[in-house]
């Protein structure tokens, strides 16, 4: 039902080992409130705790730099990506089988 490329256009680093996190093209006004940037920065410290050094969250791109592993740090921020995608769906198909009740 949702897929990562609906939201994310890639997640890799840079060359100065920032991982950059490319969202889709329709979410840029989203990007530039105050409310989802206060978010994004919550969800990362929550994923990357102690290793998340700083967040810069431009037009369609967050570049996240960490004090150490870069590629671990990618794996959980991938793998908490997944986990909030399968709740979605799990989400959407309970809201369908309530509507269907009906």
């Amino acid at each position: 039902m949702y897929s990562r490329e609906m939201f994310i256009k890639y997640i890799n680093l840079d060359d100065q080992n920032r991982i950059l996190i490319s969202v889709q093209n329709h979410f840029e006004d989203k990007l530039k409130e105050a409310n989802t940037k206060t978010e994004i920065k919550k969800i990362m410290t929550e994923v990357l705790g102690d290793n998340l050094e700083k967040l810069e969250i431009g037009k369609n791109v967050l570049r996240v730099t960490v004090t150490e592993n870069p590629d671990e740090s990618i794996l959980k921020i991938n793998a908490y990506i997944d986990q909030m995608l399968q709740m979605a769906a799990q989400f959407m198909d309970s809201m369908g089988k309530e509507t269907n009740d009906k």
